[in-house]
């Protein structure tokens, strides 16, 4: 991660944490949270729940390309609604325009 990123980072995170706009049981990119733990606490959600002889069913989801299928103009309007605004909504903005995809497939 560049310098410029690392800044926007680590201040949108000050920004969502000191509003407590971060779901606790979300953890993916927080510090202080990992694969490990989430898998942990879904574990123990799910014991909890067959202890009370209840069923339980567990969904997994890979999202890891869902921030390439969201508009960005849908994101940049949902950042400065949970009040980011300033250079830090500017710099996401910019990383956001202007980008190109392509898919190339084998012959």
């Amino acid at each position: 991660m560049k310098v410029p990123e690392k800044a926007t980072n680590r201040q949108l995170t000050k920004h969502l944490e000191l509003n407590n706009l971060l779901d606790p049981s979300k953890s993916g990119f927080r510090a202080n949270h990992s694969t490990e733990t989430a898998l942990i606490a879904a574990t123990d959600d799910i014991r909890t729940v067959l202890d009370r002889g209840e069923m339980a069913a567990l969904i997994l989801l890979v999202l890891s390309e869902a921030f390439n299928t969201i508009s960005h103009h849908t994101l940049s309007n949902r950042l400065h609604q949970t009040g980011i605004q300033g250079e830090v909504l500017k710099r996401i903005a910019s990383y956001l325009t202007e980008r190109t995809q392509r898919i190339l497939l084998p012959p």
